[in-house]
């Protein structure tokens, strides 16, 4: 595996918090942070919105923003009239256990799955592929191949999901987005389709030896009856995390675009949630 970049702590509960905040009102647009280098650390955060710019005399270029506070959480307000995306990306090789660590999570904080709410890319793409629409063969052997779905299919399922859950939900959720992006077509059309209406506020990020994502694998192959969970599928797919996921994960950290919080899911998934919950609690 590649070498890990160093990594600042953050209390990623802030940073829950101050989306929580952006939450109060539909119509409030996100945030900025208040130092002027616009760097996360414990006690300011910055989640990146599009029409903003960041840094400390953004009161003064945006004469229309309030500033206001959310427990340690210090930030400047904007009306809009359009939908935000509030986004925290998840990401970890095949068989790190984003799909339970994101359970633990919506669990965990208040509201539930009603306030963060977990989108499996994966999911929607076999789902897809289950349906048998126009792109269900294209997913299918894509997916065992251990290659990476075009981003106008991924993203054209994830953005239709996130917009069901904001049409039903009375306010709208952080979203986990889980699995996405996994390299930087991805990242470039998130900001492409998604960027003027998204707020990224952080990624997860489950740290795996190769050995230990194959065994899991293995094991969950005995039940899953998923067509890539064997053995020259599972290789490919870490390959393609190493080449492609990687790079993306050190292009959102030196972009300084968002929290990245790394975790070391080589252990059991209990302590997996201690060491997430911590990371996320500050």
């Amino acid at each position: 595996m590649s070498p890990r970049r160093p990594i600042r702590p953050i209390a990623a509960a802030r940073v829950l918090l101050a989306a929580a905040a952006a939450l109060a009102s539909v119509a409030d647009g996100f945030v900025l942070a208040t130092g002027p280098d616009s760097v996360f650390r414990r006690g300011s955060s910055f989640v990146r919105s599009a029409p903003l710019r960041a840094g400390a005399d953004a009161a003064a270029a945006y004469p229309n923003l309030s500033p206001r506070s959310f427990g340690d959480i210090h930030y400047a307000s904007c009306p809009t009239s359009g939908r935000i995306y509030r986004t925290i990306f998840v990401l970890g090789g095949p068989g790190a256990g984003k799909g339970t660590q994101c359970g633990k999570i919506t669990e965990h904080y208040p509201g539930g799955g009603s306030y963060v709410c977990h989108l499996s890319v994966g999911d929607l793409l076999r789902a897809a592929r289950a349906s048998g629409g126009e792109d269900a063969e294209l997913i299918e052997r894509t997916i065992v191949a251990g290659k990476i779905v075009p981003v106008e299919v991924s993203l054209g399922l994830l953005k239709k999901a996130m917009d069901a859950v904001c049409d039903e939900a009375a306010s709208p959720p952080i979203f986990l987005v889980d699995g996405f992006p996994r390299n930087d077509d991805n990242l470039d059309g998130w900001e492409a389709i998604m960027g003027p209406s998204s707020a990224l506020v952080a990624t997860l990020v489950y740290d795996c030896p190769a050995h230990e994502l194959e065994r899991r694998i293995l094991e969950r192959a005995k039940t899953s009856g998923r067509s890539d969970d064997n053995i020259a599928s599972l290789r490919q797919r870490f390959a393609t995390f190493e080449a492609d996921t990687s790079p993306v994960v050190g292009r959102l950290e030196d972009e300084r675009r968002c929290p990245v919080l790394r975790v070391d899911a080589g252990r059991s998934a209990a302590d997996v949630w201690d060491v997430t919950r911590a990371e996320m609690d500050g």
